[in-house]
């Protein structure tokens, strides 16, 4: 007969390699299938230069900030499984939500390995006692990896990041030139703040007027450059470099 224990016994089944800060993104480690229970899809990430996928609202909601937050590097959802036993011996399997790697350049912060829940579910007796051994073991695994842990909720998103983003995506889709996003934001610097027309205007030796257009709208999207976007992106948007401020995920 196994003995009890009440705090779950963790290890990795697919982890993540120790010291993650300067990893290029991970891939995610399961793939997510389509349910008829909750939102399932896939959104273009600018800062992963890559589709990531999604299997609730919330999850899409948190992607989209994680987007649009200047401090974040690069993210990776599903990004690593491990097993634990809970109190009864039993084993089981927990795939965090996110793991979120931020610019070391612009700030301190370790990476974070995250899960998203909608405040709502977390005033629900039975599903907190599903959630609080996962939340365990993935706080000692992310101990053990030298990473932070956080369970975020609706209420750590920035209010207007969702639908600022929402807005991008129908202007930026798919993989851009790496050359010319460094003279977007190499002439942006030079000049300071500006518009996305002047800004057009001053690479007009670069490339197409389409294609760098293209570009700032991608560097907003993933906040490598700023810009001030209500009431919506327009040509006469007023743009300028990154100054890394930013309190929310």
């Amino acid at each position: 007969m196994r003995k009890k224990n009440n705090k779950p016994q963790t290890g990795a089944k697919q982890g993540i390699p120790e010291n993650p800060t300067n990893l290029v993104p991970l891939g995610p480690v399961r793939k997510i299938q389509a349910s008829y229970r909750s939102v399932t899809g896939q959104l273009w990430s600018g800062k992963n230069q890559r589709h990531v996928g999604y299997e609730s609202f919330g999850e899409k909601r948190l992607f989209l900030n994680l987007e649009m937050n200047p401090l974040v590097l690069h993210y990776c959802e599903q990004p690593c499984s491990i097993s634990y036993t809970d109190g009864e011996g039993i084993e089981h399997e927990y795939t965090p939500d996110v793991l979120v790697t931020y610019d070391p350049k612009l700030c301190s912060l370790p990476p974070v390995l995250a899960e998203f829940k909608y405040s709502k579910e977390l005033l629900k007796a039975e599903k907190w006692e599903c959630l609080f051994p996962k939340l365990q073991a993935g706080l000692e695994y992310a101990k053990a990896k030298g990473l932070d842990f956080a369970l975020w909720t609706e209420q750590d998103l920035h209010p207007d990041h969702h639908r600022h983003a929402s807005a991008l995506r129908t202007l930026v889709r798919g993989p851009v030139d790496p050359a010319l996003e460094a003279f977007v934001i190499a002439r942006l610097q030079y000049l300071g703040a500006t518009t996305v027309e002047t800004l057009v205007a001053a690479l007009k030796e670069e490339a197409t007027p389409e294609a760098v257009t293209r570009v700032i709208w991608g560097l907003v999207a993933s906040a490598r450059i700023h810009a001030d976007l209500i009431p919506a992106p327009h040509p006469r948007t007023r743009i300028w470099p990154v100054s890394g401020r930013d309190s929310h995920v």
